[in-house]
């Protein structure tokens, strides 16, 4: 990936390309930057998972509306890749359980992987997923069935192993799996639960895993909704938003997406910078903070100006991504987490719910 953002990169500097090209170039960097950042997190991920340093978290989980949404964000980038040739098709049971209690941060992230293995290679047909509720032996038993070409006996074998040795027509196949299905394999693992396997040439494939089926007693806590259109103009030329981060490259970029808003946007190194400046400037609207900084980092400094200010909102920008590490940004007093490498449009969308409240 590394070569190709460095190629198209100089070709872009050359200036001689024309508009389309342009476009297409700064697409594939896109595609190959975020490919590099999904091996490195892969590769933290599975060394933490094999050495048992990470911890689940058990708490109310809605399947139906979890799967729903992975389908919803499937089929709009289908449409926008005009990939027209593959469809998701969602299968819920007849009764859908309405909540059980499980880490819903990592059966995303199970459920993610392995459909964006099957999409990789599927051409055209469908994807079927969804899952079934066992009640006699208490598991929740998932499934992802492809139409794709199918699996060799050989690369069934090897499909979850860390480290897979393939002959040159295998290769394509199983590359992009990377550590993802193994990463997937370990969190299922961890659940309690187990996932496999089965294919045939020709026929298509299916992954297939369990865990644990627990009830929800208490009652649901309700989920922030943000609303989504098709195109948002945003004016918030009357609001300043404290950007905090010790990457100059991170907050210039932050700096541009809030350009064409019309905010003014302060910006702080380290943590305790940005305590400084709440206390010296009535006038912010929003904070954007990082969490790993010299000084003070940022569950510190979110701490130290909850003291300070108990209602200004505060984003919390993190590579993490289980549900255990966002509740300590949470807990310390944020409003709220966006992952990295952060999406604009998201971004975006979060500002606006707290700027419109």
């Amino acid at each position: 990936p590394l070569n190709s953002i460095t190629g198209f990169s100089e070709l872009l500097a050359s200036g001689e390309t024309d508009k389309s090209k342009r476009k297409e170039y700064i697409d594939i960097i896109k595609r190959q930057s975020k490919r590099i950042l999904n091996l490195i997190d892969n590769i933290s991920e599975i060394s933490k998972l094999e050495a048992g340093k990470i911890n689940l978290s058990s708490t109310p989980c809605n399947l139906s509306l979890l799967l729903n949404e992975l389908a919803l964000g499937f089929n709009q980038q289908r449409a926008a890749k005009r990939r027209e040739m593959v469809e998701l098709e969602l299968i819920l049971p007849e009764t859908p359980v309405k909540e059980i209690l499980s880490d819903s941060g990592r059966l995303q992230q199970v459920l993610l992987n392995i459909i964006n293995f099957s999409q990789r290679n599927t051409l055209q047909g469908k994807i079927q997923f969804g899952y079934t509720i066992d009640e006699e032996n208490k598991k929740v038993d998932f499934f992802i069935h492809d139409t794709s070409e199918g699996l060799t006996k050989e690369e069934q074998k090897v499909i979850f192993n860390r480290f897979m040795m393939t002959d040159d027509a295998e290769k394509t196949k199983l590359e992009d799996a990377g550590l993802g299905l193994t990463i997937s394999r370990e969190i299922i693992k961890a659940m309690g639960g187990k996932i496999w396997v089965e294919s045939e040439i020709g026929k298509g494939t299916s992954f297939f895993f369990t865990i644990p089926y627990e009830k929800v007693t208490s009652e649901p806590v309700e989920e922030t909704e943000y609303e989504v259109s098709e195109e948002q103009f945003y004016n918030w030329s009357n609001k300043v938003i404290l950007i905090v981060d010790d990457e100059d490259v991170n907050a210039m970029f932050l700096d541009a997406v809030f350009q064409d808003t019309g905010a003014r946007t302060l910006f702080a190194k380290n943590g305790l910078q940005a305590v400084e400046l709440i206390k010296n400037i009535n006038k912010i609207d929003l904070v954007l903070m990082d969490l790993k900084m010299p000084v003070m980092n940022g569950i510190e400094a979110t701490r130290a100006i909850r003291k300070l200010n108990q209602t200004i909102p505060i984003i919390a920008q993190t590579a993490m991504v289980n549900q255990e590490d966002m509740n300590k940004c949470l807990d310390a007093g944020c409003n709220s987490t966006i992952i990295k490498p952060i999406e604009v449009e998201e971004l975006l969308l979060k500002v606006n719910h707290y700027f419109a409240n």
